[in-house]
């Protein structure tokens, strides 16, 4: 970089990781590889923010709790959050900031944030009735099932009717549209931003960003028996 010359920023992060297990290979080549796009960014001289954490507030974090005789799930949180972060110290990672999503800042955060939406008309109240997967924690269409059960998890899913929140995602389908357009960058590879494209075209539904009746997780601000999706939280 030359003198003078404002540093780019440059963001990258890893998925945050579910705590149901101990980190395995697979955690390991992601994060190395997100190591070293971060460190040759640095060294390029761009302002780079390396990112990597942990998604903990979902129903796979309180069945591994029981499992492992656990009777508060944020104990369990805690105790696997260690063994996460020395895997990553032993593999001399780099990453700036390491977010667990039980943490206060992030709870905060999101729950700002769902009021916002919320007030903005972005979430709004609803009933949903279908089925449900608990291996992906999300709803799953009929059309997606392969003789009768998810094609990830092998397990017929289960039919729910529940009030919730939904986000309105439905009204960006052509401004998501139009931007990809006009940024063909945005989106690598060709072929996956293709099958993107190819998404949106079919058009886009509301998604529930709440459950009700969950006792672990981020509660929806003024409406106790709700919390929030963990997908959406993360």
């Amino acid at each position: 970089m030359r003198s003078g010359e404002r540093m780019a920023k440059f963001y990258i992060t890893t998925p945050i990781y579910y705590i149901n297990a101990v980190p395995h290979i697979g955690h390991a080549y992601t994060t190395v590889l997100a190591d070293i796009i971060a460190r040759w960014r640095r060294m390029a001289g761009d302002d780079v923010f390396f990112l990597t954490g942990l998604d903990e507030n979902s129903t796979k974090t309180v069945e591994a709790a029981r499992s492992q005789g656990f009777d508060d799930p944020q104990k369990y949180a805690d105790w696997m959050a260690e063994k996460w972060k020395r895997v990553w110290e032993i593999l001399c990672i780099s990453n700036d900031d390491f977010i667990r999503t039980t943490e206060e800042r992030h709870r905060k955060n999101v729950q700002e944030l769902f009021l916002c939406l919320l007030e903005k008309g972005e979430i709004y109240p609803g009933v949903y009735e279908g089925l449900y997967c608990d291996g992906c924690e999300a709803y799953i269409s009929e059309d997606e099932l392969v003789d009768g059960k998810c094609p990830l998890h092998g397990t017929e899913p289960r039919r729910v009717r529940e009030e919730n929140f939904f986000f309105r995602l439905s009204a960006y389908r052509d401004a998501l549209l139009r931007h990809i357009e006009q940024n063909p960058d945005f989106i690598t590879p060709p072929a996956r931003r293709n099958e993107i494209v190819s998404f949106l075209q079919r058009g886009l539904k509301d998604v529930s960003v709440t459950r009700r009746g969950a006792t672990w997780g981020i509660e929806v601000p003024g409406h106790p028996d709700q919390r929030v999706w963990v997908w959406f939280d993360a």
